[in-house]
């Protein structure tokens, strides 16, 4: 379930950002169309389509439209303690 804080809404504008939890260049999405996962670079635009799913295990699933991609792609939604995510900066 998500946090009632999060700062993300669907139709917000999105931008990746490096996780402090990460050291890599890219940042991992999943694409349930194809079955595969999909390294997004830090920077990359796309606009959130959906925060409401959750995983088998009950982590919470953000939806992405990346215009790069031109596929919407998943990843588990995580916020600090501010409601701030900490995945992506929302831009709009």
């Amino acid at each position: 379930m998500q946090n009632s804080l999060t700062k993300i809404k669907p139709g917000n504008l999105i931008q990746t950002k490096q996780s402090p939890l990460a050291n890599s260049k890219a940042y991992y999405f999943f694409c349930e169309q194809d079955g595969m996962t999909h390294d997004i670079s830090h920077g990359t635009i796309g606009l959130i389509i959906n925060i409401d799913r959750v995983s088998a295990i009950g982590n919470p699933i953000v939806d992405i439209l990346f215009s790069d991609e031109n596929k919407i792609l998943s990843t588990a939604h995580y916020d600090d303690q501010h409601g701030n995510p900490l995945w992506c900066n929302i831009l709009q």
